[in-house]
């Protein structure tokens, strides 16, 4: 006889249990160590590069007591240079300077380099850049007159630009310099002056 009964169930098949994703650890993210970048030194300035040091022929200036500076017996002054000329210039230093009376006859001078930064100053034309002194016009040292002024009135100043070898002649300071002439003087700063400024 023709069995005609359906065809035995087959077992559906189990899924297995999927996998759980198992975390990765990420590496840890790599600090970019900090870098320090190289000093760089400023180039000399076109201007500071092509120009030549200022000499006496092409400078005017003055050396006048401040008013209203006096202080323990001395006054501050201030020598003043001035680029008289139609180029750019450069200074650099102390300037030598000899004190004159109304003659033009020399008076005992001695200049005291004070301790200072030494700088380049460029000097456009019509620029000025001012050095400063310090002196006393009225205690006598030694070596000066104990009766009336210390020391002559020194009329004028004779001064010798830094790295030049012939002189100018400017106004003032108008009075004694006692301590046979000491003045205390300082280099020209950058900035200091009306137009200077720094050069290379």
């Amino acid at each position: 006889m023709r069995n005609t009964g359906a065809a035995p169930a087959v077992p559906a098949t189990t899924a297995l249990p999927s996998r759980t994703a198992i975390p990765s650890s990420a590496a840890p993210a790599t600090t970019a160590a900090p870098t320090t970048a190289a000093p760089t030194t400023a180039a000399p300035t076109t201007a500071a590069a092509e120009s030549t040091m200022c000499v006496a022929s092409e400078l005017r200036g003055s050396f006048r007591e401040i008013p209203a500076s006096a202080s323990a017996g001395h006054v501050e002054a201030r020598l003043v240079l001035t680029n008289a000329s139609a180029s750019p210039c450069r200074t650099y230093g102390y300037a030598g300077m000899r004190l004159l009376d109304a003659a033009g006859r020399s008076l005992p001078t001695n200049v005291v380099r004070e301790p200072g930064a030494e700088e380049t100053v460029l000097l456009a034309p019509g620029a000025s850049t001012p050095a400063a002194g310090r002196f006393s016009p009225d205690i006598a040292g030694p070596g000066d007159s104990s009766t009336g002024p210390c020391q002559p009135v020194a009329v004028r100043t004779e001064v010798t630009p830094p790295d030049d070898t012939q002189q100018l002649v400017v106004p003032g300071p108008g009075v004694p310099v006692c301590e046979k002439g000491t003045l205390d003087l300082s280099p020209p700063q950058v900035g200091a002056g009306a137009g200077a400024s720094a050069g290379a």
